[in-house]
């Protein structure tokens, strides 16, 4: 077994909930869902003592960075796996200690591995809430199906509690304070907006949020009062109070309303304090809007909506928060930040007599295409993996120490691999399922096998039927085929995926890799035939400035420190304390092919480096230029027989007549072995068919149907 702890089970009664020592039932909001064999509201790790312990005679003579982000993927990693890959490059960049998900839609336990984070993510009857940190979890908090869970962590030697929710948006009352009625979706007589504050309150008593947000001061009341830091976040899916004040009674539509939303209300009176409205009082300047990204995700410009209205609405708000308890001893927030693209980026105001001041929000943003320095953004509209952005809070709370001993509660099954065996060639995987204690009877759990690039639902390698809460010495067989080993060797990794369908999604609840070294100790795997791509290369030889360098890198070793740096190729030092890379980003942990992109290189000759384990030793380089000026560039500078040149070119003059060509190295401009026009363009690209024999050539970029080259690239055929 590999939880070395002893586990304490809070058991749901008849009748009610017996509490023990130390746990937290959770139970204020009434579970209707799946039964458990042996119902579960909370699970600690009694080994360590899990009970409020706070207490004014601790020493704290250390202190701890804590990053809290909140993230709600918006149901995109199950969609593809370029989304999941751009969705883990923003986490490792953005490096936080605790996450709190939302919409993952089966994607937690993809995620916690990739990043090797703990992870809680409720029973098996939720699916789409997580909380993954850095730290070890002691005691896990649950309120039975519903979307909001908890966790006790030890952060360097004091309790925290964290709490992460996706609270209901039905009847959603910032819609009917805009003229929309919540409850029928449909626009109110003229679209007038209900600016009664005792309506507003009246169409919220029922909803279901309010109640969660009850039952969010209920479960953590204990942990407040014994002065405990507790920090919690997600959707709150409606706005807050502070953002629908004076300040704001004519912007994103609010109306002329005025109104503080009771969820929001009610933690505040609990003694909660809302982050990014300590940080960022204003409103007006600060709106802090998380949703949606896009005018396409809007809610409000269907077409009815339209016809009636004479337009779209405005609804864009901050519904995701993160609170915390500054009352708690010596715990404080630094920063505030969102996360991803700016506010009026891909959503500009659809009222063209208010329309957006595209430089009056201040609004702090980061993320993966945001420079550092300067703060523009590099986003392009579906490069962010959600409809919503981000939110990261940083604070500093005192610690008893820098580093904690105690070992993570682990509340995920295991599967244990008995034996590999080969037959014809294929390979037959014997498994067992470890610590069960926490699937749920009521469901049919599968393990898919499948590949890591590949998005949950994935079984395209087998697929094999368990039984809910198997025993431990049950087992299980797949047999996985030659051509699927083939297809993936030297690709990607082969993945057995615990899952279970909840409310028809597919929850990935545990990953088991299998190596190549373990595979091909029993197999013998012929990778498919053809050329592989270069394991490391930029997307492009040659760039503009302004330009995104994207570097792209499969069959790396999959470390959780490896990064690429990218270095001065006119610098005779190598890369080192004397020489550091322009700019350097981590590959995320596990991962062996993605790719990475890098912003706001000056003019210049470059090399990327691949690097593993936090050194400065190179594995694999690939050169490339930034250029003033016109660029024309080809995807890699050396092809096989037969295989196309893509080229790509930017800052072309623009005339009608603009065209691109092939030469043999130093022949005349009117010596051209193939050539095509760009038809006016300024950037794009045109894939030559290669009928050219082995040798070294260029491509040129010349001008309106004459002889005068701007640009040259150079490129060879094996």
């Amino acid at each position: 077994m590999k939880k070395a702890l002893t586990l304490a089970i809070t058991l749901a009664l008849i009748g009610g909930c017996k509490q023990e020592s130390g746990t937290k039932t959770g139970d204020s909001i009434p579970y209707t869902g799946p039964v458990w064999a042996d119902p579960i509201t909370s699970v600690n790790n009694t080994e360590h003592g899990v009970v409020p312990v706070e207490s004014t005679t601790n020493t704290y003579n250390d202190e701890t960075e804590l990053k809290v982000l909140t993230a709600n993927l918006g149901s995109s990693l199950t969609a593809t796996d370029k989304a999941f890959t751009n969705a883990v490059a923003e986490l490792v960049i953005l490096n936080a200690d605790i996450i709190f998900t939302q919409d993952a839609e089966g994607a937690n336990a993809r995620l916690a591995k990739a990043l090797s984070m703990k992870l809680w993510a409720g029973q098996d009857t939720t699916s789409s809430v997580g909380i993954l940190s850095k730290y070890p979890i002691l005691e896990v908090l649950d309120t039975q199906g519903n979307p909001q869970i908890g966790a006790v962590l030890d952060v360097n030697g004091r309790q925290v509690v964290v709490w992460g929710n996706h609270l209901s948006n039905a009847l959603n009352t910032s819609q009917d304070a805009r003229g929309i009625n919540s409850e029928l979706n449909t626009p109110y007589e003229n679209c007038a907006a209900i600016n009664n504050t005792d309506q507003l309150d009246q169409i919220t008593s029922d909803a279901l949020r309010v109640k969660q947000a009850q039952n969010i001061v209920d479960v953590l009341a204990e942990y407040k009062a014994s002065g405990t830091p507790i920090i919690f976040g997600g959707e709150f899916s409606e706005p807050s109070g502070l953002d629908w004040a004076n300040a704001t009674i004519n912007m994103f539509d609010h109306g002329g309303v005025v109104y503080d939303f009771p969820s929001h209300k009610l933690l505040r009176d609990a003694g909660y304090t809302d982050s990014y409205r300590m940080i960022h009082s204003n409103p007006e300047t600060h709106p802090g809007i998380t949703w949606p990204i896009r005018q396409e995700d809007s809610s409000l410009d269907s077409s009815k909506i339209v016809a009636k209205c004479g337009r779209a609405l405005d609804d864009r708000d901050r519904v995701d928060f993160i609170y915390y308890d500054r009352t708690a001893r010596d715990v404080t927030l630094n920063s505030a930040t969102l996360i991803g693209p700016k506010t009026t980026q891909f959503f500009t105001s659809p009222d063209p007599t208010n329309p957006d001041p595209q430089t009056g929000y201040e609004d702090q943003h980061q993320g993966r295409l945001i420079n550092s320095n300067t703060g523009t953004s590099r986003y392009e509209i579906n490069d962010f993996p959600s409809t919503h952005l981000w939110y990261m809070a940083t604070f500093t709370i005192a610690t008893p120490a820098v580093t904690t001993e105690h070992i993570s509660l682990d509340s995920t099954s295991e599967i244990d691999i008995i034996k590999l065996e080969d037959v014809n060639n294929n390979l037959k995987v014997t498994f067992n399922i470890k610590d069960s204690l926490f699937m749920n009877i009521a469901f049919q759990y599968v393990v898919d096998v499948t590949a890591s690039t590949e998005e949950p639902g994935s079984t395209i390698g087998g697929t094999v039927g368990v039984n809910g809460r198997p025993e431990a010495d049950d087992e299980y067989t797949v047999t996985i085929s030659s051509t699927f080993l083939s297809n993936y060797k030297n690709r990607a990794d082969v993945e057995l995926r615990l899952t279970h369908n909840v409310s028809n999604i597919g929850r990935v609840d545990t990953i088991k890799t299998l190596t190549w070294e373990e595979i091909e100790a029993v197999v013998n795997v012929i990778g498919i035939e053809g050329p592989l791509p270069s394991p490391f290369s930029t997307n492009k030889t040659a760039y503009s400035i302004g330009e995104t360098v994207t570097v792209d890198y499969h069959s790396v070793q999959g470390g959780s420190n490896d990064r690429v740096g990218i270095f001065d190729a006119d610098s005779d030092i190598p890369p080192g304390a004397n020489n550091p890379a322009v700019q350097a980003l981590y590959i995320p942990a596990f991962e062996i092919a993605g790719s990475l992109s890098f912003i706001d290189l000056p003019a210049g000759n470059y090399y990327a480096a691949l690097l593993y384990n936090d050194s400065f030793t190179v594995e694999e380089t690939y050169g490339f230029e930034v250029v003033e000026g016109s660029v024309i560039a080809t995807s890699k500078r050396e092809y096989e027989a037969e295989e196309p040149v893509e080229v790509f070119f930017n800052n072309a003059p623009g005339n009608a007549k603009d065209w691109i060509a092939i030469y043999e190295v130093g022949a005349d401009n009117m010596e051209n072995l193939d050539w095509a026009y760009i038809n006016g363009e300024t950037k794009g690209s045109h894939t030559f068919y290669n009928t050219l024999s082995s040798g070294n050539y260029e491509i040129r970029l010349l001008t309106d149907d004459s002889f005068e080259s701007i640009a040259v690239a150079e490129f060879s055929v094996n």
